[in-house]
């Protein structure tokens, strides 16, 4: 059984729409939580399956744009695949060798954490 590999670079960007209409970025090297990799050009870098991940607080009830733009390098014939979550809700993309944008905007989340 081959484990898929990819080297996928995230640079996310968090867009958190409410009444005030607030935005944050979030660069993929800051990003609190992480498997396994490392950082460069603002971004971070995995080198085989892992994650990547933070931690965001809506002080109002809003929409959240979550844009990512990755790579990936097929292994064994198998592609890469990333997975956005956010609360219950998840987002997936097969991913090009060719660095691409990938968003997504989930709707009405509540406020907190």
């Amino acid at each position: 059984m081959s484990v898929k590999r990819c080297l996928v670079s995230f640079l996310v960007a968090c867009v958190v729409a409410s009444s005030a209409a607030a935005q944050t970025t979030i660069t993929g090297d800051d990003l609190s939580m992480k498997s396994n990799g490392f950082a460069g050009f603002n971004a971070w870098n995995l080198s085989e399956n892992g994650y990547v991940g933070t931690y965001i607080d809506l002080a109002a009830p809003g929409d959240v744009t979550i844009s990512v733009n990755a790579s990936g390098i097929a292994d064994g014939g198998i592609g890469p695949r990333m997975n956005v979550v956010l609360a219950d809700y998840s987002t997936g993309w097969d991913i090009g060798s060719s660095a691409s944008d990938y968003e997504h905007t989930y709707t009405n989340l509540p406020a907190g954490k």
